[in-house]
């Protein structure tokens, strides 16, 4: 992460604790480090962001005939920290405090941003295109609107 710039070396005065995670059922999948925000979080106001619900977007592109799903990489890493708040987001690891310079997993409103985000970029693209977090779909009758719409969805002409 240091080295993608998604942190950094920090200065902070306070830090969160580094906590492992289990990924997958029983742990199968590895382990995940984790900050264990819950402090920081006591202390942030809400976001009352709308996180859709997930038999909406089904229902809307359930209907088409052709779909194709999409996931974003780390999608929380896409959006980024404010800089008079990367402070708060500090953690010890291997003797030295870093901070995050894109959105950390485990913070309040780190949902509600990456969904905000990722509305204001399917906007203009509405009619084909939906998000359910991280995932996104293009969705379409026919196989020729579906291609046009696909390659649409992926020009970045527009963000």
């Amino acid at each position: 992460m240091l080295a993608h710039g998604i942190i950094r070396e920090s200065n902070s005065p306070m830090a969160s604790p580094l906590v492992c995670v289990l990924k997958g059922k029983g742990g199968c999948d590895g382990v995940r480090l984790a900050v264990d925000y819950r402090y920081v979080n006591e202390f942030t106001v809400s976001d009352a962001f709308p996180i859709p619900e997930v038999e909406d977007v089904i229902q809307r592109i359930g209907k088409k005939r052709y779909i194709t799903s999409m996931d974003c990489r780390a999608g929380y890493h896409q959006s980024s920290v404010r800089e008079q708040d990367k402070w708060l987001t500090a953690f010890v690891c291997l003797g030295k405090l870093y901070e995050f310079q894109r959105t950390p997993f485990g913070m309040r409103n780190a949902g509600q941003t990456f969904v905000r985000g990722m509305q204001c970029i399917l906007q203009p693209l509405k009619d084909f295109a939906d998000s359910y977090v991280d995932d996104s779909a293009v969705h379409s009758n026919t196989w020729r609107y579906h291609l046009s719409h696909v390659e649409e969805f992926f020009e970045d002409d527009e963000v």
